[in-house]
């Protein structure tokens, strides 16, 4: 049973390897018929995969149950080496860590729990808390809190285990206040209890002789400073307190990097009064064309990705000073854009492997920090495009499929049936406006499932429970990523409603009422064409069986009246043409919509 249980761990790991080697193939540069044979080859591979890891995680979850010593010495020592080479899948390694977490508290076997303590909070703060499942925020924090407990044994602990204490202030001070907005107010706390701690006695000539533990300190300390924006505000919580330890730091620390001390200084004079805010403007001008004169690109290194954000803080930063600066609309536009280029490029160039959540974040929020300084829906959905939805191959090809059938759909109601679409006619959608709407509409149904990465690309085995749970959060993701920009008004309940059922007897999220909508009818047709979509498509969806369309329209009268509007099913059933037409698409059409779009992405 124990070596069973060992070579499971190790076909774990071949199966993600396996499946990333799968994903790579649909970006080989082939001529349309060849890459169809591959991609139809991938599809029949993947699943196979797919009833393989099924079984995999199955056995490891049922064997890991009977409580065996020898069988968690396994489970630890298989994640950390997931870990150290970088392997992810945050649903099927946070359940394990829970179990592990319960058996060496039991333990007392405070080495493994700090690796488990650091590891499960940081997985689940970039796989739950970045996709907006906050359920999960009170554990994440606890988990490096637990960590930060553990300090009265740091003289005991070896140095990579004593490096983690940094790595959970890091966590605590930068990146959870970053995607959980309340935990901003513990920054300055934390931050100074990383300065006492750091600089007493008994713990100061350990840290001096662990370069692990230094480096781990230095990341914490850029971090602070360079979050400086938040707290530019005169009436920014703790604001005082803030640029008391930006000063206690620059005395503290003796061999800060240059830019890391430069910017202390800057922002301290300012702080002083030393100059205004548009010679803070300046300044900070001036750094942020020093980082663009480097020609940053990503290589995949810790040292870029810091360098990067660093840039990015600068560069957030002056977007948020040009706000208080005495300058018209016009120019502040100008200005933004001309900021925002460069990173725009930066992220292009970027390989799709190395798309993050944490990129996947920053092109959210570049997208947001623009949004003010936009003229009109067709720019703002344009830089949707370039920043998110292109982004996420599968959900964009979805999205395309979506557009396709729902315009099909659209054209034949307009021949036969157009006083259906009268309810959009009222709200000042006619004419040849309408099909562009409905194209609009599907294009951006799906972009809250665009911020829910990690769940959504996750095809190789079946969803967890809270991965489903996340997933139905995405129609209100784009809400709130939307915020209250009015030019998005005639599309937010497409967004919101278009996995409510036609009667909204069932469906999600339950607090919408799809029934009452002006848009109601445009919900319906998007509702159908994604069901269309999902329910045949065999080559996207590599976990799920596929449905012939014959089968699928079967599906759709039985359930017209309830899920679906009754009135557009029946015209689908009584047209041979538009089901042909759809057959097509969801067949043929769907590969030369795979093929067009992933050499768009490849060469984009």
């Amino acid at each position: 049973m124990d070596s069973e249980f060992k070579l499971a761990f190790l076909k774990v790991k071949d199966i993600l390897y396996d499946l990333a080697g799968q994903n790579d193939l649909l970006f080989l540069d082939l001529e349309y018929d060849e890459w169809n044979l591959m991609l139809k080859k991938r599809s029949e591979k993947i699943r196979e995969i797919f009833q393989s890891y099924v079984d995999t995680i199955l056995f490891i979850n049922t064997t890991l149950d009977k409580n065996d010593p020898i069988l968690y010495d396994i489970a630890y020592k298989s994640i950390a080496k997931f870990k150290e080479e970088e392997i992810h899948d945050s649903g099927f390694i946070i359940p394990i860590m829970e179990k592990l977490i319960a058996y060496y508290e039991k333990q007392g076997n405070r080495h493994r729990l700090l690796f488990l303590y650091l590891n499960y909070g940081y997985e689940c703060m970039e796989y739950y808390l970045r996709m907006g499942n906050f359920s999960y925020k009170e554990k994440v924090r606890d988990s490096f809190l637990k960590i930060l407990k553990l300090k009265e044994h740091y003289q005991e602990l070896t140095n990579a285990e004593k490096a983690r204490f940094f790595i959970a202030y890091y966590n605590l001070t930068s990146a959870l206040p970053d995607v959980v907005e309340e935990y901003q107010k513990d920054i300055v706390y934390f931050y100074q209890d990383l300065l006492d701690f750091s600089f007493k006695d008994s713990i100061k000539i350990h840290i001096e002789e662990n370069e692990d533990a230094i480096d781990e300190i230095y990341y914490v300390v850029e971090a602070f400073l360079y979050g400086f924006a938040r707290y530019l505000d005169k009436n920014a919580l703790y604001r005082d307190e803030y640029f008391h330890l930006v000063e206690r730091t620059l005395n503290s620390f003796k061999d800060l990097k240059k830019d890391t001390l430069r910017i202390g200084h800057i922002i301290l004079d300012y702080y002083y009064k030393k100059y205004d805010i548009d010679v803070l403007f300046l300044k900070l001008e001036e750094m942020n064309n020093e980082y663009l004169n480097k020609n940053l690109a990503f290589d995949g290194t810790e040292d870029s990705i810091l360098e990067f954000c660093n840039w990015m803080d600068i560069n957030s930063s002056l977007k948020e000073i040009i706000k208080y600066l005495n300058i018209d609309k016009k120019e502040k536009k100008a200005y933004v854009k001309m900021l925002t280029e460069p990173i725009l490029k930066y992220i292009s160039l970027m390989n799709y492997k190395d798309y993050t959540s944490y990129i996947d974040d920053i092109s959210s929020d570049l997208f947001y920090s623009m949004l003010p300084y936009m003229d009109g829906i067709d720019e703002k959905v344009d830089l949707i495009q370039r920043l998110i939805i292109r982004r996420q191959p599968i959900t964009y090809i979805h999205s395309l499929m979506v557009k396709r059938i729902s315009e099909e759909i659209t054209m034949k109601i307009l021949r036969d049936c157009p006083s259906l679409l009268k309810p959009l006619e009222n709200v000042g959608i006619r004419g040849a406006d309408l099909l562009d709407y409905i194209g609009c509409s599907a294009m951006l149904h799906d972009l809250g499932k665009c911020l829910t990465v990690g769940v959504i690309n996750c095809q190789g085995r079946r969803l967890t429970e809270d991965e489903f749970e996340c997933i139905k959060l995405h129609p209100k993701r784009a809400l709130v990523f939307l915020k209250d920009d009015s030019d998005f008004n005639p599309y937010i309940d497409i967004m919101i409603g278009h996995h409510k059922f036609y009667d909204g007897s069932g469906g999600y999220p339950i607090d919408f009422d799809n029934t009452k909508s002006k848009y109601r009818i445009a919900i319906d047709i998007i509702s159908i064409a994604d069901s269309i979509d999902a329910a045949t498509d065999i080559l996207g969806r590599n976990y799920t069986m596929g449905k012939d369309f014959n089968t699928l329209l079967m599906e759709l009268k039985e359930s017209m009246g309830k899920r679906y509007n009754p009135d557009i099913v029946s015209l689908i059933l009584e047209d041979d043409e538009l089901k042909d037409r759809l057959t097509y698409l969801v067949t043929e059409g769907r590969e030369k919509v795979y093929f067009m779009a992933y050499k768009e992405i490849k060469e984009s």
